[in-house]
């Protein structure tokens, strides 16, 4: 679910985050079992939430997949979260981290981001990605975001 949003605020951009793999620490896992991982990345009012596909059993996930997060300027971190899923309880957070939206809307681009992510103040995982902000465009059509994020959000 979606926060609502307030007439008069426009997006800031888009940001393409290309999620390619991570690494799992078998031994901050449970029991050294293989966990069901999947990506989410959020904002941190959780406005946006885009989510990968699921990989069983794997402690080196890999997706390779493209998650479009829309950020608003209220909006000061992208979450990235890497849960294991369960088909019968909750599913486990295995670890987490806040990236400031700041240095991608400075630089543009970054491409093959390590990131640590962390449970309990533990590095249990880490995570590759890339980083790719497109920035709104006033007066380009209803959403405000610039032509080339348009077209890279039709091709998705």
């Amino acid at each position: 679910m979606t926060a609502p949003m307030l007439p008069d605020t426009q997006p800031l951009g888009a940001i393409r985050v290309a999620a390619q793999s991570a690494h799992i620490d078998p031994w901050s896992w449970f029991k050294g079992h293989p966990p069901n991982a999947s990506l989410t990345v959020s904002t941190q009012r959780k406005r946006n939430v885009a989510r990968t596909k699921c990989i069983h059993h794997c402690f080196e996930p890999s997706w390779m997949e493209t998650l479009y997060i829309v950020v608003h300027p209220q909006d000061e971190f992208l979450d990235f979260s890497l849960f294991s899923h369960h088909a019968h309880r909750k599913s486990t957070l295995i670890g987490c981290t806040k990236f400031p939206i700041s240095v991608i809307t400075d630089s543009g681009e970054l491409t093959s981001v390590s990131f640590d992510l962390v449970k309990d103040e533990k590095s249990t995982a880490g995570l590759l990605a890339d980083l790719v902000f497109y920035p709104s465009v006033s007066g380009s059509g209803t959403t405000g975001i610039s032509t080339k994020a348009q077209s890279s959000l039709a091709s998705y």
